[in-house]
């Protein structure tokens, strides 16, 4: 597999699709490497955009 973020190959990569209010099932799927989804999910956290508990995405995982 290969980071759509890094362009590494790694042995994981992940993805948010389907969240309340969110969905991007339709949008071209970009994977992120463990750690660049963590970047992800934590710049969006520093943004105030983070999803509250009741709404957070679920996350395809690729092995």
């Amino acid at each position: 597999m290969r980071c759509d973020t890094c362009r590494q190959d790694v042995p994981l990569v992940m993805r948010v699709v389907v969240a309340k209010d969110y969905n991007r099932m339709l949008a071209r799927p970009l994977y992120n490497c463990p750690a660049c989804f963590s970047r992800k999910e934590e710049a969006k956290s520093v943004a105030g955009s983070r999803l509250p508990a009741e709404k957070t995405p679920r996350t395809h995982v690729k092995e």
